[in-house]
């Protein structure tokens, strides 16, 4: 289950792409459904964009991502809206 902040808004949401009891894909599909656009607020983290299940999520979702490890320099990139997004 994935319990969102109330009705706060979000300026940036910073997920990783695998978690504990939850996929990028469920999330990604969590925030579609609220319809308040949070998805295109999306930042995906990962230490695995090889492998065909990640390259898929992160296509899927054309939203910008960091790879693992990452510097506090490329989070403000991201932030800035300059990070990196899988081609279409």
């Amino acid at each position: 289950r994935l319990d969102v902040h109330g009705d706060r808004p979000f300026d940036r949401i910073l997920s990783d792409l695998r978690m504990p009891g939850l996929s990028g894909d469920q999330l990604l599909a969590h925030l579609k459904a609220r319809g308040r656009g949070e998805e295109t607020r999306l930042v995906f983290m990962t230490g695995d964009h090889a492998s065909p299940e990640a390259a898929r999520v992160l296509k899927a979702a054309g939203v910008p991502y960091m790879v693992k490890p990452f510097t506090l320099a490329k989070v403000m990139e991201v932030l800035n809206g300059a990070g990196e997004r899988p081609s279409r």
